[in-house]
This record gives structure tokens, sequence and C-alpha cells, in this order.
């Protein structure tokens, strides 16, 4: 098939959630069908990486997306009643280019990745078209309202109003949309829901030492802490929780590894414990340093990357409801789960009591990502979803997902 692949963000490197979904879907897709690819570039040095994309695709168009005009394009919208993520995203080029490529190649189908760029499906030909929301962004909006100043929490109701009712509209415009979990999707209010189908993340596994150990006495977080729910969880986490894990265990550290943390998350570097490692070239060697990891989300939507790397790195993680919500995981054997701080203290402790307990875990939760989280079985059903006549969910029921694998160890 011709596929052509639309990305608010160039889907290369993989080095974030939605990049390390559209990279992989990308990849996917290129191994079975001639792709293009159409994307925006909002960080200047990522431009280097558009030779590695036409390397992949038939040919890629990248358009650089300067993000002060971006941020006023967002406003204007905002202000006339209009999504300001949809404003964000709109550009002219982009609907041109567009518009010419499809006069020059007959598409079998055209996937289109997240609600913002969903406005260019007028400005393509092709005789399928999908959209892949992963998440409902609208409920992102709606959960960070609730825990943000007044001004803010304004704003962001009113991004979450606007832009629920335009995920309505795209969902009937489109042939078919994607959601990445059945979690996701139980709740959505939507007509002919045999249009929805749901297509879940997968993991890269790395290679581990035979020789791993469980005794650092490191709990550990993984995540950008631009993304304002990172810098919540991890806040939360050192205020609420983390004292309870010092308390009973004085020598325990908590390490804090991602890019742009904020002011006040560096403040936290030193004290009680704490360090602020920042942005690293690599995640593994952390991920094999820490004892533990966390992950405190008190706002997550879809399926957490950070968890199910911790767990393919055999990791026994701590997680929020939220964090773990779409992941297919038994709470006490692939991983803990509580939202309780007190509770969550309690079961980081007791972890970092037991090395064999946390190599327990950390092997259950590496051996249920072998099994079913890997990107093919992941993907599988993509194909399905482009061609012409699929049936999704009708029930919000996942497709793919196997019940979890218990593994005795």
């Amino acid at each position: 098939m011709n596929i052509l692949y639309l990305t608010h963000r160039i889907p290369y490197p993989p080095n974030k959630g939605d990049k390390i979904r559209t990279y992989n879907t990308l990849r996917y897709l290129a191994e079975r069908h001639d792709v293009w690819c159409a994307c925006f570039v909002d960080d200047p040095s990522d431009m280097q990486y558009v030779s590695d994309l036409r390397a992949m695709c038939r040919e890629v168009i990248a358009i650089p997306l300067p993000r002060l005009q971006a941020k006023a394009r967002a406003l204007l919208a905002l202000f006339v009643d209009e999504s300001a993520s949809e404003g964000f995203y709109q550009n002219h080029e982009m609907a041109t280019r567009l518009r010419e490529l499809s006069r020059s190649v007959r598409f079998d189908a055209a996937l289109f990745f997240s609600s913002s760029m969903g406005q260019y499906a007028d400005c393509v030909r092709a005789r399928r078209l999908v959209l892949d929301f992963c998440d409902l962004d609208s409920r992102k909006w709606a959960d960070l309202a609730k825990r943000s100043n007044p001004l803010r929490s304004w704003v962001y109701r009113a991004e979450a109003r606007m832009l629920a009712a335009r995920e309505r509209e795209l969902f009937d415009r489109f042939d078919a949309s994607i959601l990445i979990s059945d979690t996701e999707a139980a709740d959505w209010n939507v007509r002919n829901r045999d249009k929805l189908h749901i297509i879940g993340n997968g993991v890269a596994l790395p290679e581990l030492p035979r020789d791993r150990r469980y005794d650092s006495n490191i709990v550990g977080f993984v995540g950008d802490l631009r993304y304002p729910p990172n810098e919540d969880a991890v806040r939360w986490f050192a205020g609420e929780v983390w004292p309870r894990v010092r308390d009973a265990n004085s020598s325990a550290q908590f390490h804090i590894v991602g890019r742009g943390p904020s002011r006040g998350v560096r403040r936290l570097d030193g004290q009680n414990g704490i360090r602020v490692i920042g942005e690293v070239p690599e995640v593994l060697p952390h991920w094999l340093s820490f004892q533990v990891a966390v992950a405190p989300l008190r706002i997550a939507r879809g399926i957490q990357n950070k968890v199910l790397e911790a767990m393919a790195a055999a990791l026994p993680v701590v997680a929020t409801p939220q964090a773990s919500a779409g992941i297919w995981a038994r709470d006490g054997w692939h991983l803990e789960i509580t939202g309780d701080s007190m509770e969550m203290a309690q079961r980081i402790q007791q972890l970092l009591n037991e090395p064999r307990a946390c190599k327990h875990i950390g092997t259950a939760a590496r051996r249920h990502m072998e099994l079913n989280y890997g990107w093919s079985r992941q993907l599988e059903p993509l194909g399905a979803t482009l061609c012409e006549n699929s049936i999704g969910v009708a029930t919000g029921r996942a497709l793919m997902e196997p019940p979890p694998v218990a593994v005795q160890v």
C-alpha cells in the first residue's frame, strides 16, 4: 500500500513518549509498505534527523515550526473560541505541501497522529483516512485544570471543552480512529464505535547484565520534566512520599532523571537524599542503577512509556493507578500499584529491604514485556485498521491485548 503518515512532531529520535510511538509506527509501516511522511520540526536541532527519516520513507516533508509564532497562533485560537492545540499546529505551508503531494501520489491510506493534525484531513486525498488520537488530549487538559492556579485553570478548562468537541467532530470525519487502550476508550461517548480501534504501545527490550543486582538503595524516576504532569509527580513524591521512606531508611537515595527540570525541581537536589540528575545521553545505565523505579503520576492519560521501559529493564515499579492504567499487569506480581502516599512509602521500603522481592517482581515484569509488549505484537492490528471495511471495537474492549502472564521465578 501507499501510505501517508502525518505527525505533529518529527518522529525521530524516539526520545520521548509521542515520538517513541510515532517512530515505531513509522518503522513498522515502512518495513511493509511504501510510506511518505509529513511532520513538523519544533526543535531546530532535530532538523539533522530528517535524513534518517528519508532512509525509511519514499519522501519526507519536514516543516520547521517556530515555537514563538506557534504559541501566538495558539493564543489567538483560544480567544476566538477555537482549540489552542490546533492553532499551534496550523500552518499554510503544510496544507499546501500536502495538497501538492496528494495530486502526485495515489494514497491507499493516510494515518494522522494526534487530534492536532486532524485539521489537515481536507488537504489529503486517500482512500481511507485514519486518526491515531493516542489518548484524548481534552481529558489531559481537564485533569491539569484541577491542579493549576486559577488563571491557568481557566485556560485549561476552556481548552478541554473546545478540544473535546473537536475530538468528536474528528471521530465523525475520519473513516477510523485509534486510541491507545480500552481504558481510554471505555467511557468515550461517540457514535458508531465500530470505527474505534485499540492499538497499544510496545517497548524495546534492552540487553541486561546477567549479574544484575538489586541492592543499590536507589529509588528512581525517569521522565521529561518539561511535561507538567511529570513535574507534578516528582514534587508530590518528594514532598509526600519520600520523607516517609527516608524516616525508615536514612541511606536511601531518590534520583530524578529527565530533561528540563524546573527551578522548583532543581531546588530538591541535595535535600534528604535527593539527586536531580537532569538530562542524560542514555537512560539504561540509570535504570540499571535503580533498585526500585517509581511512577507517581497523579495526572496521566493512555500508557506511560516510562513504566513499560522500567519493566523491560527488569525493575520493580511502584506506580499510581493513573500511571498504570492501560497496562495489563497484575498488582503485586508485575508491579506495585497504589495512589496513597503512606502505602506507597511502605511498599517502596519493603522492596528496599528485600532485594530478592525486587528480583522476583523485576523478572516477572521483564517476562511480561517480552511476551506481550513487543512493538510488532502491539502494532499488528494496524494493517487491518488501514484497510477499507475494517471493524474496530464495539464495546471499548481491546482487540489484541492478552491477559497478564503469570511468571513464577
